[in-house]
């Protein structure tokens, strides 16, 4: 669930839509709301928070709330990054766009890279390389 979901507090806004749908889902799978907040991480539990989350999602997406990525790749990356790129999109639910204008997120060549605090480049090549 996007993190922005959490920060509609609007009545009918998404937060809302995450606690109706969830509690529906629960009650509709007869899932006990107690056993959603606990930490047990069992086979049967992670499958039981999969179904509630999957209506929520599908909620989310149906009401407009959240949205698809839709991911603009730059024709300039080479067609083996390109293909690559396009399988991680699809594999996220994501859609690739022809046009940057409709996109939510865009892949350019040229886009400078901001690396975390204390992460050297050549750590990152490497780590590229390996996989």
């Amino acid at each position: 669930i996007p993190a922005r979901c959490f920060a509609d507090l609007r009545a009918g806004g998404a937060l809302c839509t995450v606690l109706k749908v969830g509690l529906e889902s629960a009650q509709a799978h007869c899932i006990p709301v107690a056993e959603l907040s606990g930490a047990d991480r069992s086979k049967g539990a992670v499958k039981k928070h999969g179904i509630v989350m999957h209506d929520v999602m599908k909620a989310l997406y149906f009401t407009g709330q959240a949205l698809c990525p839709r991911i603009f790749i730059s024709p300039m990356l080479g067609s083996a990054t390109l293909s690559k790129l396009k399988s991680i999109a699809a594999r996220h639910q994501g859609g690739v766009v022809d046009d940057p204008t409709t996109a939510t997120h865009i892949v350019d060549a040229g886009a400078p890279v901001v690396l975390p605090a204390g992460v050297e480049p050549g750590a990152v090549a490497a780590a590229a390389a390996a996989h």
